[in-house]
């Protein structure tokens, strides 16, 4: 880590550590309602200080302690600057949040419903198939098989294209930030009636991924 980078990475823990852990229910809530608070504003910006291409998700977790989770936004090639950021966490902090690098798996992956647009999609009404790729079988193009898809319409067009947003933001959830970005090369989109008789149900995906990785 760079000087400049590893002054920013302590100016924005030290926005963090100020900020108290029974807030972060309200700012949460604040989030949710207006996308927008003072707190979370100020925490971005130092963040953005680091690295332009992280983002920050804050949350008040079942556990003991909130979660604050630092994503790569995507981008795969911003991982080393969030696993160096994460492990520069202070104990303090530590002791406050549950710190975690890059977006983790939802763990019932089967109960997620999300919208975009005019497209809602529940996870349980998805199936896919996979083709593992020759020179590395740890990675997969995904074909997903999704009610409401229309094969007649362009993929990055109307509905077709609130539908795959709302795929894509189901699989980073699925599966966790790093397999999403690791394993799967291609996703296609297919209508729901068309998957064949082999295709799995989404909850199914992320123990594959585990498998093929550890195979």
């Amino acid at each position: 880590m760079n000087r400049y980078r590893a002054e920013a990475s302590r100016d924005f823990w030290n926005a963090v550590a100020a900020v108290p852990p029974d807030s972060v229910e309200s700012i949460a809530e604040s989030l949710l309602s207006t996308g927008a608070h003072p707190v979370f504003d100020t925490l971005t910006a130092r963040l953005r200080r680091v690295d332009d291409r992280l983002l920050l998700t804050l949350g008040a977790a079942a556990t003991l302690r909130p979660h604050l989770v630092i994503s790569a936004g995507g981008d795969r090639r911003a991982f080393p600057v969030v696993f160096a950021l994460v492990e520069a966490a202070p104990p303090a902090v530590r002791e406050a949040f549950e710190v975690l690098a890059l977006r983790p798996r939802h763990p019932q992956p089967e109960t997620l419903a999300l919208a975009a647009g005019e497209a809602e999609v529940h996870a349980d009404q998805v199936t896919w198939t996979a083709r593992q790729h020759e020179a590395d079988p740890r990675i997969v193009d995904l074909m997903l098989y999704v009610p409401g898809w229309n094969p007649r319409e362009h993929p990055d067009r109307g509905a077709n294209a609130d539908l795959a947003t709302v795929c894509f933001a189901l699989l980073d959830h699925a599966v966790g930030e790093y397999a999403a970005e690791t394993q799967i090369a291609g996703i296609d989109f297919e209508a729901r009636d068309a998957a064949p008789d082999e295709a799995e149900p989404f909850r199914s995906l992320p123990p594959y991924l585990d498998q093929i990785t550890d195979a």
